[in-house]
């Protein structure tokens, strides 16, 4: 790690030592937004529950998961492109980089490509982290029982 920290420090000083801390502390705010919208959107379905007499089930907690996790994955996706960008982003033979930071990221992917640019591949990322969150949430339902159901309480 010290070889690592020297090597980034030598090629790119202090600057590149915190190069994307701002994007990071930006996409901070996923699992803030997931959690968000699961509690809201498991209020709706628990009442849903209580007015036809049952329990959540395993699928609705599963659909729950799902359309929280891709609220937050749209609203923070663009950010994540950016980071992609900038990661990539290497000197070129003037030792010029293609972008100046996260906004100047993201309005040169806007201005090129539009609102697409900057949804570009959300598709994978949508089925990757949506179902993975869906299963997540089903699974722990299952394991946590009625526990789980009550927001979260133990």
């Amino acid at each position: 790690m010290v070889d690592g920290l020297i090597r980034c420090y030598q090629s790119e000083g202090i600057p590149g030592l915190w190069s994307g801390v701002g994007t990071n502390l930006i996409l901070v705010c996923n699992p803030t937004l997931h959690f968000f919208v699961y509690e809201r959107v498991r209020h709706i379905f628990e009442r849903k529950s209580h007015r036809r007499g049952s329990p959540i089930t395993s699928l609705e907690f599963f659909c729950i998961g799902a359309i929280a996790k891709a609220v937050a994955t749209v609203f923070t996706y663009p950010i994540q492109v950016a980071q992609s960008q900038l990661r990539n982003d290497r000197k070129n033979d003037q030792g010029q980089q293609k972008y100046n930071g996260t906004v100047d990221c993201l309005n040169k992917i806007y201005n090129i490509g539009g609102v697409r640019g900057l949804f570009r591949g959300i598709t994978a990322k949508l089925w990757q982290t949506v179902l993975t969150a869906a299963f997540q949430f089903m699974s722990k339902t299952r394991l946590f029982g009625r526990c789980w159901q009550g927001g979260g309480r133990y």
